[in-house]
């Protein structure tokens, strides 16, 4: 995570440094400690910055992950809030007094980590933390923080501000799930197997959650999390359009019932491995594509027999019988094949689906 340490005065800047140390303890933080230029002698490996403070924050608030400032709280409001944009791309804001009593997180606590950096950080010093989110507060499940945690994509964004308002006022809120999950149940918060969903719609200010890769229109009240367990294999003609592929795409999908956001990754052969529309593809959805040699694909063939469609002509033009289908298993190999080739105007593609996991493990092939 991409810190910065922001202080404004001696003491702070010494604080600072301290904080810099502890957080440079933790693999995921990557600081850089910004003190005014005057003391930057005091604190060796410091970054010195001439006023305005208000041009420093400007130019590293996009930049940053998380943004650690050792200083007035008001200050910190008056410094941040022309760059506020969305809990989404916000940096993680988290505001001490330059005795290190008190650690306040004042920005994106749940999506952007201000909670649990403050947590951290109190108790490294021994401070106390100040934490004002209401599902916090009332030790209640914050569904955007359990969506992060496992690695699920909230569907519509706007409902999450729903769910968490019905969670802390005592609304009825209903998670149906297709897989299991390491959360506890509470009085307003119930865990239903999908299988029991009717269907239904909340009443009132009552809402539901469905964690499937199913798409099931029609639905209000209700936020969808997507988890990342389907692999698409695309084969294609040199030269095919980027719209052309998401047009089949997206047929395919809605044939069979999933979502596009629960797409962990795009696969393909390596002869076609910096087709634009194929890259683009990808880099449009921001799903990372694998590509499998051919001597892969004929092993797989082999490992898979009677599992996948084998064209005659695809062997002749590249050496392999087929493409969309194989590369779906290469890429993750405990999967089952449950959309087989689709061919249209050029374009092939077949879905596997993954058994997701809570614990957010992925095929060792999405790790290289």
């Amino acid at each position: 995570m991409k810190t910065a340490v922001v202080t404004v005065t001696r003491e702070g800047s010494l604080l600072g440094q301290k904080l810099s140390a502890i957080l440079k303890k933790y693999d995921n933080y990557q600081v850089d400690l910004y003190v005014p230029a005057r003391y930057a002698e005091l604190i060796p490996g410091s970054v010195p910055y001439e006023k305005p403070m208000s041009l420093l924050i400007k130019n590293i608030f996009s930049e940053r992950q998380a943004i650690v400032m050792v200083m007035a709280l008001g200050i910190v409001i008056r410094m941040i809030a022309p760059h506020i944009q969305s809990k989404l791309s916000d940096p993680a804001v988290v505001v001490l007094d330059e005795k290190g009593q008190h650690v306040i997180s004042a920005l994106s606590g749940h999506l952007g980590g201000a909670n649990r950096l403050t947590s951290l950080l109190a108790a490294e010093l021994g401070a106390c933390p100040v934490i004002t989110t209401a599902t916090d507060v009332q030790n209640r499940p914050a569904i955007d923080l359990v969506a992060q945690e496992y690695n699920l994509i909230p569907e519509p964004q706007a409902m999450v501000k729903e769910v968490n308002s019905a969670l802390v006022n005592g609304d009825q809120v209903t998670l149906y799930t297709d897989y299991r999950l390491n959360i506890k149940a509470m009085p307003n918060f119930a865990i239903s197997a999908m299988k029991d969903f009717q269907y239904q719609l909340p009443a009132g200010n009552d809402r539901q959650v469905l964690l499937t890769n199913k798409v099931l229109p029609g639905l209000r009240n209700t936020l969808f999390l997507r988890p990342g367990n389907l692999v698409v294999g695309i084969g294609c003609r040199q030269g095919t359009e980027k719209n052309q592929i998401e047009k089949v795409l997206q047929q395919v999908l809605e044939q069979a019932g999933k979502s596009i956001y629960s797409i962990k990754c795009f696969a393909t052969v390596d002869i076609r491995a910096n087709e634009p529309g194929l890259t683009g593809l990808a880099a449009d959805f921001k799903i990372p594509l694998l590509v499998f040699s051919r001597e892969e694909i004929r092993q797989a063939y082999s490992k898979y027999p009677g599992v996948f469609q084998h064209s005659d002509f695809v062997q002749e033009k590249i050496g392999v019988g087929g493409v969309c289908e194989p590369v779906t298993l290469l890429a993750c190999p405990q999967a089952r094949l449950i959309s087989p080739k689709t061919k249209q105007n050029g374009v092939t593609i077949a879905i596997a689906e993954d058994d997701w996991r809570w614990s957010g493990s992925v095929p060792e092939a999405l790790n290289t």
